[in-house]
């Protein structure tokens, strides 16, 4: 999943200026056919238009994330689209425009993992900035609450990560210990079948085996 997420974030770059008002408006769909081969087409209409409802930089975001998911793996394309427009409606989403370098509005309504007390103490006493984290790993965390991911980055912070080459890998342990208090549940850890390394993916949906 990360390689693909680098993947993503490669294309969107390469399709961009330096700024947001740089993003073409078909940037989700150009990036989905670049490494997918996906258009409109392959898709039920009602998906795409359900897609077509959002605001513009709701639809790059949602795209962009399939665009991150393996999709060899879906077997129903539409109803894969239609999980992820529910989830975005549901939990907070980390930036994929802002992971290109691309975003820096304050206003924006998609998580920028930097800049917040968690963040800052993490940087202060370790460098470990949102970069080194994998993919899965950011985007599971950013689903989460404000309250619980400063909880979660604060607890990072108190290890001893000096030297620690996957920081993924200890944040996933204690975002394990922070769902396993039942009233926390809201999200569900699914193994990664990519990777050797502990690592956190996004919500499991019944047609992706």
């Amino acid at each position: 999943p990360d390689a693909l997420a680098q993947e993503v974030l490669r294309s969107v770059r390469a399709r961009t200026s330096e700024d947001i008002a740089g993003v073409p408006p078909r940037l989700g769909w150009e990036v989905l056919w670049e490494l997918w081969g996906l258009c409109e087409a392959d898709l039920d209409a009602p998906a795409v238009a359900a897609l077509a409802e959002r605001p513009w930089k709701v639809q790059q975001q949602i795209l962009l994330s399939l665009a991150a998911v393996d999709l060899r793996r879906v077997k129903n394309l539409s109803a894969y689209l239609f999980s992820m427009i529910k989830e975005h409606e549901i939990f907070d989403q980390v930036c994929m425009c802002f992971l290109a370098g691309l975003c820096t509005d304050p206003r924006c309504t998609f998580v920028h993992p930097t800049g917040t007390p968690g963040w800052e103490l993490l940087r202060q006493l370790w460098g470990v900035t949102y970069s080194q984290l994998d993919y899965p790993s950011l985007n599971y965390l950013c689903k989460q609450t404000p309250e619980d991911r400063e909880k979660i980055l604060g607890r990072l912070a108190g290890m001893n990560l000096r030297g620690v080459q996957n920081v993924s890998a200890w944040l996933s342990r204690i975002t394990q210990l922070h769902d396993s208090v039942p009233e926390r549940r809201v999200l569900k850890q699914a193994p990664n079948p990519t990777s050797n390394s502990p690592s956190l993916t996004p919500l499991p949906c019944a047609h992706v085996q």
